[in-house]
């Protein structure tokens, strides 16, 4: 039982802090301010100190993070009757099912700090949003390694699929493309994924855990093991985040691979994103909560 809930936000945990910033904290403790008031200034003076970007991520520094993650993994094997243990690290945690050790990291699945200021969105609303999308509800596990038990280790070296779905390469950090691509590679493990088609392929062992007899009920467990299903409509269909009035609602093979460039656009996305990540949010800790 993790001693957090659903409003906790690890970007401002202060476990992931540089030392200058931790530095600031101690000084605002001296200030007669209260608990929130303390924490929203702290929010000011990292924008004003363009601490922002680049700041230091929850994924790669925040223990709490993966401390609530991990309650969250481990409940799911629990609810799904999966058998496995759970090592946790302050940056990953290994899971070992039959032999098999998976390492997994926690990937951000809200909209990109990057994209928005190239959006030209201000420094108040990317604030606003990852109030929302960073906690727990907009972190997502993907491994890193693969130990099978008698062959070599798959490493992240040649890309991983978090670093893989990032960038004009990839989805521009899209977790509704990713999901349509993962859908098709489910469907058609040769041929389907897209851009990601390799590194799905790589990292196989890891998503055929999820796997069903029923080629579409595949992707439809691993949907409801990470709770994405506001991701997805009844059918099992992709939402797309970047929808509106000119745009189709579902992604479909027809769909552009692409991220907004404008404030409108890239509002839209974020707009979409956030409602998706709250529900998410929602459901996570309440798992998190079941006795």
């Amino acid at each position: 039982m993790s001693e957090r809930n659903q409003d906790f936000n690890y970007l401002w945990d202060g476990s992931n802090l540089e030392t200058e910033t931790k530095e600031i904290v101690q000084l605002l403790e001296n200030l007669s301010l209260s608990a929130d008031e303390k924490k929203n200034l702290l929010k000011k003076i990292l924008i004003v100190e363009k601490r922002l970007y680049p700041y230091e991520d929850p994924d790669a520094y925040s223990v709490l993070l993966y401390q609530d993650m991990k309650c969250f993994f481990k409940k799911r094997l629990e609810n799904f009757k999966k058998n496995g243990t759970i090592k946790e690290n302050s940056k990953y945690i290994d899971v070992c099912i039959e032999g098999w050790r998976f390492r997994l990291t926690t990937d951000y699945i809200g909209s990109s700090v990057d994209w928005a200021q190239e959006a030209g969105i201000s420094s108040s609303e990317i604030r606003n949003f990852l109030d929302i999308t960073r906690k727990l509800g907009g972190h997502m596990f993907w491994p890193t390694q693969i130990k099978p038990p008698l062959d070599k280790l798959i490493d992240g070296k040649d890309g991983t699929i978090n670093t893989c779905r990032g960038g004009e390469k990839g989805f521009y950090d899209r977790i509704d493309l990713t999901l349509f691509y993962l859908k098709e590679w489910y469907l058609n493990h040769e041929k389907g994924g897209g851009r990601l088609h390799n590194v799905f392929q790589k990292y196989a062992a890891w998503l055929k855990l999820f796997e069903d007899e029923d080629k579409e009920k595949s992707f439809q467990k691993f949907i409801d093991f990470f709770c994405l299903n506001d991701f997805v409509d009844e059918t099992y269909q992709i939402r797309n985040l970047c929808y509106d009035d000119s745009e189709e609602e579902f992604l479909n093979a027809e769909s552009r691979i692409y991220i907004p460039k404008t404030q409108e656009g890239y509002r839209k996305y974020i707009k979409n994103t956030n409602k998706c990540i709250e529900e998410r949010n929602k459901k996570m800790w309440e798992i998190i909560s079941e006795t």
